[in-house]
This record gives structure tokens, C-alpha cells and sequence, in this order.
């Protein structure tokens, strides 16, 4: 299963990603706030020469911090993840005009629909807060 892109998430609805800088070979997690449109570097990670230097260092402070990886996925390889319930996490996909979210961290495969990408994640936010994980 090829993950697209991956998005971190903390119980306040932060999100945390992996992006390019100015130039080549220059790599950065950013931050962004719940309703802004705005991502900011964090300050305490350092530029990388490589997304997987970068995305290493995000695999870190998310495990310190608590944060919940969310996977963008194919549609087929979600409906996979529905079918066998495996692999675990919690994984998003568009599919037409709305973003599909699964939070498969029990094997479950609580599904939802979203009519755009910040409410999926939003609710893979609100399932850390609640406690499902």
C-alpha cells in the first residue's frame, strides 16, 4: 500500500507535515492551527536535505508529543483497509466531492464521510481527544 502523504494530528487539532523549502534539497516539518490556513516551520526541527531526514525527525517529536499519524491513501487501498481491517491507523482519501476517514487503530474501521479534508482530520483529532485511542 503506497501512503501518499502523511499528516500529524495532536487532540487540539494541530496538524503537522513534511513540506519542501525555498531550493533544493531543503525539508521542514511545519505546524498549522486549527482554522488557519497558515503553516509555520517549527522552530526546533532542523532544515534536512531530504523529506525522509525531515519526515525521521517529525517521527520523533510525534512519538514525544503523542500525535497521531493520519496516512492520504488511494481510494482502492481504503477500501482495502475497510474490507480487512488491517493495516492499523487511521488513513483518508477523496473520493469524488468528499474525504473519507477511517480511524482503523482498533481494527475496527470506524468510517466517515467529510465534505472537505479539514473536517476528516478534524475528527481523527477529536477521536485522540475522546480517548479512542
Amino acid at each position: 500500500m503506497k501512503i501518499e502523504a502523511k499528516i500529524y494530528v495532536d487532540n487540539q487539532g494541530w496538524k503537522y507535515q513534511v513540506m519542501p523549502g525555498l531550493g533544493v534539497g531543503t525539508y521542514k516539518a511545519r505546524y498549522q492551527k486549527p482554522d488557519s490556513q497558515r503553516w509555520t516551520c517549527c522552530p526546533r526541527l532542523p532544515w534536512r536535505g531530504t523529506s525522509e531526514e525531515a519526515e525521521a525527525d517529525l517521527k520523533l517529536t510525534a512519538r514525544k508529543k503523542k500525535l497521531v499519524r493520519c496516512c492520504r491513501v488511494s481510494g482502492e487501498a481504503l477500501n482495502h483497509i475497510i474490507e480487512e481491517r488491517k493495516p492499523e491507523g487511521m488513513y483518508f482519501a477523496a473520493s469524488g466531492n468528499v474525504w473519507i476517514a477511517v480511524d482503523n487503530n482498533t481494527g475496527d474501521a470506524f468510517t466517515e464521510e467529510f465534505p472537505d479534508l479539514e473536517s476528516a482530520l478534524q475528527w481523527f483529532a477529536e477521536s485522540c481527544r475522546e480517548g479512542w485511542l
